[in-house]
């Protein structure tokens, strides 16, 4: 979902995309990433992306049950707590609550909860401090002062290739919390983004510097939220960037704006 504020003057702000596996493009099939994302009140900010697992019959629903709970939880919570926010604290009440609805949509379906299967990252920001909840792969990467840093890391598993989701009933002991200060503009992504976007070496990953240095600037020039998802959009369909194996998923966060901030290593 779109920020109403179609312009891109006021911090934070926020613009993306997500589309759908070239192999469900054929066959007509929607993309089971989800996100979504909103500007709150006293300069704070919300992202939530999810990506359902595909093996499991609801997990389109899930993905967007998950992201819609966590962003509409995080603008109440905001707009009721009178003292300082914990930001930490808040995104683990967030998870938790993306997780409740995930619980009662699969009462109201009649099915079992792993049906709704996803993982989730969830970007709070207040100015420049920035926290992340993560479960699951995808990760977040975020510039500050000092130069780009992988704020979160893809999950890592027992077994290659099986992901830990928010549904599981130990969800609590796999959810990441990392708080980043300082923070210029931010990039949240689903795994369908990994493998084009970061490097792997020996078993840690770290942020391209010509992808990110060069999406970052183009974010802080941003005039228009409506031509930036555009150009997200049809940055992840690009022959040769992406190899659309997967769903992709991309939301770029701007938090503050510094001047001479285009030449980092």
């Amino acid at each position: 979902m779109l920020q109403s504020d179609k312009s891109a003057k006021r911090l934070p702000y926020y613009f993306g995309a997500a589309i759908a596996s070239k192999y469900k493009e054929r066959l007509n099939r929607i993309c089971e990433d989800a996100y979504r994302y909103k500007r709150l009140i006293k300069g704070y900010g919300i992202v939530a992306v999810a990506d359902g697992l595909g093996s499991c019959l609801h997990s389109a629903l899930g993905a967007k049950t998950a992201v819609y709970e966590i962003v509409e939880s995080a603008d109440s919570l905001i707009r009721n707590i009178q003292e300082k926010v914990d930001l930490i604290n808040t995104v683990k009440t967030l998870m938790r609550n993306g997780r409740n609805a995930l619980k009662c949509k699969a009462e109201e379906l009649g099915c079992d909860i792993n049906d709704l299967a996803c993982t989730a990252i969830i970007v709070l920001s207040h100015k420049d401090n920035l926290v992340v909840g993560h479960i699951g792969d995808g990760a977040v990467v975020a510039r500050l002062s000092k130069g780009l840093e992988i704020v979160s890391q893809p999950g890592k598993s027992e077994y290659a290739n099986l992901v830990v989701p928010l549904t599981s009933p130990d969800w609590e002991n796999y959810l990441r919390i990392n708080h980043v200060p300082k923070v210029e503009c931010f990039a949240v992504f689903t795994d369908g983004c990994q493998n084009a976007v970061l490097k792997r070496l020996k078993g840690t990953f770290s942020p391209y510097p010509p992808f990110f240095n060069e999406l970052f600037d183009y974010a802080l020039r941003l005039k228009s939220i409506r031509k930036g998802n555009r150009d997200i959009r049809d940055m992840l369909k690009a022959p040769g960037k992406f190899d659309r194996f997967d769903d992709s998923t991309m939301v770029v966060g701007v938090l503050k704006k510094i001047s001479n901030n285009t030449h980092y290593k």
